[in-house]
């Protein structure tokens, strides 16, 4: 299902862990049931679609929706906006190395963008605010320390 004309519902939704182990991603159940389809929506036509008229180069999703099973499986944050399908983990598909794509995304100014995280050098976390909330353009480094993930402001 196309969620924008470049975008799909399929690359905002997969998932290699799940495939491994045969557990479906969607449909969504729980509290959020209802946001995912619309959150998702809003980051392919508010974020994803920007970013590639930006970079003039493909981009390509490694994790958008998780369910909460999912996202506590990889270790994700609890309370990821991915559970609410408000982000995605991009890569280019062009020449960008990831400290260079998050650094177009922060000059860009988007005006969806909630969050920017340059996740260990090796990719990229955009999210959109909550339905009715304001963005708030939010930028930082996630690096490990002592086997901790600590997020630091800006892009180092």
């Amino acid at each position: 299902m196309k969620l924008t004309e470049n975008f799909t519902l399929e690359e905002l939704i997969g998932s290699d862990y799940a495939t491994r182990i045969g557990r479906p991603v969607w449909p969504p159940d729980g509290k959020y049931a209802e946001q995912v389809l619309p959150n998702l929506t809003r980051v392919a036509r508010d974020l994803l679609e920007p970013i590639r008229t930006l970079t003039r180069a493909a981009v390509l999703v490694s994790s958008g929706y998780r369910p909460a099973w999912l996202n506590e499986a990889i270790g994700g944050a609890p309370g990821s906006a991915h559970i609410e399908g408000r982000a995605a983990d991009i890569r280019s598909g062009g020449k960008l190395t990831p400290p260079q794509l998050a650094a177009a995304i922060v000059a860009a100014g988007l005006p969806a963008v909630d969050k920017v995280i340059l996740e260990f050098g090796r990719w990229v976390h955009v999210q959109v605010a909550r339905d009715g909330e304001a963005p708030r353009g939010e930028v930082f480094t996630a690096v490990r320390s002592a086997g901790k993930t600590v997020y630091i402001p800006g892009l180092a």
